[in-house]
């Protein structure tokens, strides 16, 4: 009679150590899974930061296209930051112009802890035009 009800709690733990086992490798595997969509998220949201801040530079752009004798009267002590249309549409904390000297200027753009930076030239001649190589990412 002791034999059989050996058996039986022998059965009962060897059951319940696989089952514990078994839920131990399945929460490994969701918080795996859980790693990997929260990954997926912020991949994401990054992404449409930085669209946001490339839409905001090149709205500044096209508003300096159109009105680019407003650059004439910076300063090096001095940014343009009267593109408020571009920077409420694109939900930017800050979109300015900035000259860095010898007729080259930056757009900056910043949302949150994301910068986005853009050279270009300007010559009442010539216009405005894009630095080869100009952007900067933070």
């Amino acid at each position: 009679m002791n034999l059989i009800r050996g058996r039986g709690a022998l059965t009962l733990v060897m059951s319940s150590i696989l089952l514990a086992g078994v839920l131990v490798v399945s929460l490994g595997l969701f918080r795996n899974l859980f790693f990997h969509i929260k990954l997926a998220q912020n991949h994401t949201r990054s992404s449409q930061t930085y669209w946001l801040l490339e839409g905001g530079v090149e709205c500044a752009y096209a508003r300096l296209e159109q009105q680019a004798d407003v650059l004439d009267l910076l300063s090096s002590d001095t940014s343009l930051t009267t593109f408020n249309y571009c920077k409420q549409q694109m939900t930017l904390e800050r979109l300015s112009v900035a000259p860095l000297g010898n007729s080259l200027f930056a757009i900056r753009a910043s949302k949150g802890s994301y910068a986005l930076n853009k050279r270009f030239y300007y010559g009442a001649q010539t216009g405005i035009t894009w630095l080869a190589g100009g952007w900067d990412i933070e």
